[in-house]
Order: C-alpha cells, then structure tokens, then sequence
C-alpha cells in the first residue's frame, strides 16, 4: 500500500502542474481550484484530484495496518482517510456540484494539520522521533496561512501543501521500508 500511496502527492503535483501550463489566463493570486472550472486544462487537473486522492486512500490503509492497537494513531489515519476522500470530492464537485466546493475546501484545510497533528504524537508513542520533529515542522506550515488571512490563493495553499507532501512522502518511504510480521 505504501508503494503506491507515496506516489500520491507526486501524481497530484504533476497533473495541477501541467493542469497551470495549459491555463494562460490562470494567476497565482487565484486560488488552485480555479483551475478546475473549464475546458481540458480542468479535466486534468479534476483528473490529478481523484489520482491523488485514490493513492492517499492506499497510503491510510498502509497506516492503519502500521497503527493497529494504537487509538491516536488510529484517529489520525482515520482524519489521513478523511483528507484522502475530500481530495476526490473536490476532483468530482469542481466538476457537478460547486456549491459544496466552500465547505469542502475548508475541510480539506482542516483535515490536513489534524492529520499530521494527531498522527506525529502516535509516532512519539513509537519513538518515531525523526517523524514527531518532521510533522511538528510541517503542522506550523499547515496552519500559517490560516494567520496569514485564509487560503485564498496559491502561494497559502502551497505554504500548506508542499509540507504535507514531503512528509507524506518521507511516511510512505517508511513504511515501505519496514518487514511484515
């Protein structure tokens, strides 16, 4: 699971990438998702959403199997999942429903510091220490915007995101690495 979970910010990272390059009128002063309202530029970067999300949802299983018997950690890969399925709601209600794209984006924003939040303290119960002093990093980046006057634009959004995804992706590295029992 953590083979391919790892992939996830990566595989995401590249389609909003090129998802930027097919939109010449698209300007970081704007927010990531008005890159999902129109033309083919939208259906990869809707496509990068659900990709990401669907890996993120293989790195949570990962999680939860590496944190059985642990309730914090559980708690922390069941709000990982969370982001994991708002990260594919928000690649289907660009497309259908952008009423609920508000909400979802806020819980997408919240899920995400909690996650990593609640995840690290299960990881100081493991002695994971590396893992504590990375989320505790990453969670200052997480909610700093939220200081800064909200996510209402690309350089906030990827102060939050590009955090998340390095410690993802060091997570993932991990637990590929580990032996079955």
């Amino acid at each position: 699971m953590a083979r391919y979970g790892t992939w996830s910010p990566i595989v995401g990272a590249a389609l909003i990438g090129s998802s930027i390059l097919m939109t010449p009128n698209w300007s970081p002063s704007q927010s990531l998702i008005a890159l999902g309202s129109g033309g083919f530029s939208a259906v990869v970067f809707n496509s990068g959403l659900l990709m990401a999300g669907a890996l993120a949802m293989l790195l949570a299983a990962g999680l939860f199997e590496y944190n059985k018997g642990d309730l914090v950690g559980q708690i922390g890969c069941g709000a990982f999942l969370g982001y994991a399925f708002v990260t594919c709601a928000l690649g289907v209600v660009l497309i259908d429903l952008t009423s609920l794209q508000d909400q979802l984006i806020a819980i997408f924003f919240i899920l995400i510091p909690f996650s990593t939040a609640i995840l690290s303290y299960s990881f100081y119960g493991k002695q994971l220490m590396k893992f504590v002093a990375l989320g505790a990093v990453v969670v200052l980046f997480e909610v700093a915007p939220w200081f800064m006057g909200g996510f209402v634009n690309t350089q906030n959004e990827l102060l939050s995101l590009i955090p998340f995804s390095i410690w993802q992706i060091a997570l993932g590295i991990h637990l590929y690495g580990l032996k079955e029992d």
